[in-house]
């Protein structure tokens, strides 16, 4: 393989992995930003609902146990959710 075709081939390996890592550094900003919902809403619950402060812990409990437990879920097949998920 000439020298230029070599470089060309690993400048396109570099581009496809910089790719793959903006698109999962993108799922994982927006992926968190809903774990952190309850505290972006906490102040409106209290002066709105009159959630306490232990009512805004627990739901913010609840939200994280929550994605724990889908997390759980999907993690045992994921091919059954996602089918477009590589086989092994």
């Amino acid at each position: 393989m000439a020298v230029s075709q070599q470089t060309e081939s690993l400048a396109s390996v570099g581009k496809a992995r910089n790719r793959a890592l903006l698109l999962v550094s993108a799922s994982t900003v927006f992926g968190l930003s809903v774990w952190f919902s309850t505290n972006a809403i906490a102040p409106a619950l209290e002066a709105e609902k009159g959630f306490s402060a232990a009512d805004i812990a627990w739901l913010t409990v609840a939200v994280q146990l929550g994605f724990v437990a889908g997390t759980l879920m999907f993690a045992d097949r994921p091919r059954d959710y996602f089918p477009g998920v590589a086989k092994n």
